[in-house]
């Protein structure tokens, strides 16, 4: 008989491993966006911090 408790480690590895796709296709998107924008004045400026703040959710979850 099965153990209720691995259905929820099963459960949680695989929202974890989903999670984890989520946030790299994301950040792909973002560096997509960014390679798709204009490389001059503020747009420049702004594109850098939205590649950062875009990155960033995958790069925290990695790390926690």
């Amino acid at each position: 008989m099965e153990n209720p408790s691995d259905n929820i480690t099963k459960d949680n590895e695989k929202e974890l491993k989903d999670l984890k796709k989520r946030t790299k296709e994301y950040a792909l998107r973002i560096l997509r966006l960014y390679e798709s924008l204009p490389k001059y004045g503020a747009v420049h400026i702004v594109s850098h911090q939205l590649v950062r703040s875009g990155t960033s959710p995958g790069a925290q979850y990695r790390e926690a």
